[in-house]
């Protein structure tokens, strides 16, 4: 999708002239079009200096992780989650 790669391009050309860390809250509210350019620019920025920092209030009923809100199998790097007590 060419608006999806104009963002990550965007992204790309920012974090060269410096690091970037992009902190996104409340992604409980976020829709699919939302969560699918997340993902694709978690995929596409591998290897750019560009730190995502996620939060979702997860309703109770899901388990923790990951894939249960943003499907990105596959993933080439680390994913860490943190419990309630260590996110205080």
């Amino acid at each position: 999708d060419l608006l999806f790669e104009a963002v990550a391009d965007l992204v790309r050309r920012a974090a060269d002239v410096a690091p970037m860390v992009l902190v996104l809250d409340d992604l409980h509210w976020a829709d699919q079009t939302a969560l699918h350019l997340l993902r694709h620019l978690v995929r596409t920025l591998v290897g750019n200096p560009v730190l995502f920092v996620l939060y979702d209030t997860m309703c109770p009923a899901v388990p923790p992780g990951p894939d249960n809100w943003l499907p990105c199998p596959n993933l080439d790097h680390d994913v860490y989650t943190l419990d309630g007590d260590c996110a205080r």
